[in-house]
């Protein structure tokens, strides 16, 4: 609490204190524990709620955690395209410049307002081929070995396996 204080007279110490911070996760290949779980609380969506129906949870993480896990998901996001790791024919959501998922969810909604108001229209059943192949596409062992840095590969195998 020290620091977030710290933050609104002395923006300098506050850069520095969350970069050694930083830094320590990355080089000694350890996420702290409070990095890895969430307080949740749950806000009102109308006036006078009473009913658990009424509230929408919402999820108070670690700061330094998000900011560590955020340069982490931006870098990935950028390696893994430029590496050919993602089929882009398969692939859409989440891509930067790879355009799909916002068409895809215009006509799934297209569909759905259709068939809510009970007119007529027409939907194509697409052919599974790539069904089946998507399991597939992303071997993580594989993609573990294949990226260039040892640290970070050994980040994701101590968290994911």
């Amino acid at each position: 609490m020290v620091c977030l204080i710290c933050s609104i007279k002395k923006p300098k110490n506050v850069r520095r204190w969350l970069l050694k911070i930083l830094r320590g996760a990355w080089r000694n290949l350890k996420i702290n524990e409070q990095w890895m779980s969430a307080d949740g609380v749950y806000i009102p969506k109308e006036q006078n709620s009473a009913d658990i129906n009424q509230f929408r949870p919402i999820s108070l993480l670690n700061v330094e955690g998000n900011i560590l896990f955020s340069v982490m998901a931006s870098h990935l996001t950028k390696y893994h395209p430029e590496n050919g790791y993602i089929n882009t024919s398969i692939q859409k959501g989440g891509i930067p410049g790879v355009s799909g998922s916002l068409e895809h969810a215009t006509m799934i909604c297209s569909v759905q307002s259709t068939t809510l108001q009970r007119k007529s229209g027409t939907v194509s059943k697409l052919r599974g081929a790539h069904l089946s192949a998507m399991p597939r596409q992303i071997d993580h062992r594989a993609h573990l070995k294949l990226m260039k840095n040892r640290s970070l590969r050994g980040l994701i195998r101590k968290k994911a396996y």
